[in-house]
């Protein structure tokens, strides 16, 4: 939607550029350019200007008669023509309107960046438009029009109205000075703007130059409610650490409040039925906010890298937390009673929560769901059957019972947590890769009867000291026990046919262990570890 919003900014001002350019072009089809001295070629001695008399561009020949001709007429350089000024007119009324709308970008908080740019196009577009605008270069195109014509006639033509330059130069002035001062008169102040909707009034926009630490949302506007806080309406705003939400307001669409780097404190109203995504996004001040009975979901990015929240008050249960909802809110210290029937992907991600509760009803645990938390234990109910890819990695998790419904356990899903042992149920068809990688707590492991490969890295780095593995097994992935140092008993079973490279290395108290005959061994499969093979 931004890149859309810019796009459609650049091409009105390249629509209007063209169009000045179009007023002001110069003739550029192929004509005389440069004339060469012929004086043996019938020169007509009474004629006032030929450019066959000179030896040089056209262009400079020109001006330079040009200039002889203005003094012999006594026309001062105060004095300018009607077309050049009423051009140049032109030039700064369409300017200031493009400076019109670079003020309000910048106090509807639209884009500065795009602001900045459009301010720089225009200011470049000005200056090099009314600098190429002059009595010169209007009876140039005029001579390039009608080039066996006297030029004497056709600058006499041209100067026969002067006009005072003065009063049109000080009126463009003024011009663009009224439009430079005009939104701050009006702006000074923030404004609220209401748009009708269904109930009642929408805050459709908020916008001005100087605001207050706090505001106050009405719960009424001509007499009518006011329902709704649309989308994007407090994005940006600056110096605000407070705002007011009164009870009437059901819905706050996406982006409402993204990006107000000075905000402290927001009530989200009681009667609150829907909170679009980003609406707290990037709101890095906020400490903390109360949900109320009335929500049921929390929209993508709604609190993400809200990193000074604290506390979140929980008054209902949920049945989506979409992704990046809660993601980078590391500093969260209280979040009671959170249940939760479905979670998107990355919804608390490097966040601070400790302690969920997961609502039966959804099939999985979204991707890195939790990664880098602080969860330290969680219920997974009947529902589950997958745990996503880095769900639980680097988190803080210490113990969880996976139920019967779980069929897939994804890569890299509790990779770096504190857990101390888990029990893989037999539902369980797929282990992906490092799916324990790193877990250095873990010593203990039940796999389950049904996989068939234990993939890459999948116990690597852990402090397993033994594991029993599945008749049925048929891989052992590369690395996937390596590091682990307490390791000292290992069970084979004779499906196992192929143990792929360094799946043992590393493990320093590995003593012995036994093998199915038909085993191949990929390379340095017990490299740095004291382990004496037997055959069975």
């Amino acid at each position: 939607m931004k890149i859309f919003v810019y796009a459609v900014a650049i091409a009105i001002y390249v629509v209007f550029i063209r169009i000045f350019f179009f007023i002001l072009r110069k003739d550029k089809k192929p004509g005389i350019t440069q004339y060469y001295a012929n004086v043996n070629n019938n020169i007509d001695p009474n004629v006032a200007f030929s450019p066959a008399m000179y030896n040089k561009p056209i262009e400079g020949v020109v001006k330079e008669f040009v200039e002889r001709e203005l003094e012999e007429q006594n026309f001062k350089s105060t004095d300018s023509i009607p077309e050049v000024e009423v051009k140049k007119s032109i030039i700064t009324i369409i300017a200031t309107i493009l400076l019109l709308i670079v003020e309000l970008l910048y106090i509807f908080r639209i884009s500065n960046i795009v602001g900045f740019l459009l301010l720089f196009i225009t200011v470049l577009f000005y200056f090099i438009s009314v600098r190429k605008l002059n009595i010169y270069g209007i009876i140039y195109k005029e001579f390039k029009a009608r080039e066996d014509e006297n030029m004497e006639y056709i600058i006499a033509a041209h100067i026969q109205h002067r006009i005072a330059k003065i009063p049109f130069v000080i009126g463009r002035l003024s011009l663009m000075f009224v439009a430079l001062l005009l939104p701050i008169f009006i702006f000074n102040e923030p404004r609220v703007f209401y748009e009708k909707v269904e109930g009642g009034y929408q805050v459709r926009f908020y916008a001005g130059i100087n605001y207050p630490e706090t505001i106050v949302v009405p719960d009424s506007y001509k007499g009518e409610p006011v329902v709704s806080i649309r989308g994007n309406v407090f994005k940006k705003v600056p110096n605000v650490k407070k705002i007011v939400l009164p009870d009437s307001i059901k819905t706050i669409n996406g982006h409402a409040f993204e990006s107000s780097r000075s905000l402290e404190e927001v009530n989200l109203p009681s009667n609150l039925t829907y909170l679009g995504a980003y609406a707290f996004n990037n709101c890095s001040k906020l400490k903390e906010i109360e949900i109320p009975a009335t929500l049921n979901e929390i929209n993508a990015y709604t609190f993400n890298n809200a990193t000074s929240l604290e506390k979140v008050v929980v008054n209902g249960d949920f049945e989506k937390i979409g992704s990046h909802a809660f993601a980078f809110t590391g500093n969260i210290k209280e979040i009671k009673d959170l249940k939760v029937k479905e979670l998107g992907a990355y919804a608390f991600d490097n966040s601070g929560i400790d302690e969920i509760t997961m609502l039966d009803g959804y099939d999985k645990i979204s991707a890195f769901a939790f990664r880098q938390s602080d969860i330290t234990a969680i219920n997974i109910p009947n529902s589950i059957q997958v745990i996503g890819e880095s769900a639980f990695e680097g988190s803080k998790l210490a113990s969880v019972k996976l139920p019967n419904s779980v069929t897939e356990i994804s890569e890299a899903a509790f990779q770096g947590t504190n857990l101390t042992s888990i029990e893989i149920p037999d539902s369980v068809t797929k282990l992906s890769a490092h799916a324990f990688r790193d877990c250095t707590y873990l010593t203990s492991v039940k796999l389950s009867k049904n996989i068939t490969v234990i993939k890459a890295s999948t116990f690597r780095g852990t402090s397993i000291e033994s594991i029993t593995i599945p008749q049925g097994v048929k891989r052992i992935g590369e690395s996937a026990f390596r590091d682990c140092y307490r390791l000292s008993k290992v069970s084979v079973p004779n499906s196992v046919t192929y143990i792929e490279d360094k799946a043992f290395r590393g493990c320093a108290s590995l003593q012995t262990i036994e093998l199915p005959a038909n085993v191949s061994l990929g390379e340095k499969v017990f490299k740095d570890s004291p382990t004496k093979v037997s055959y069975k």
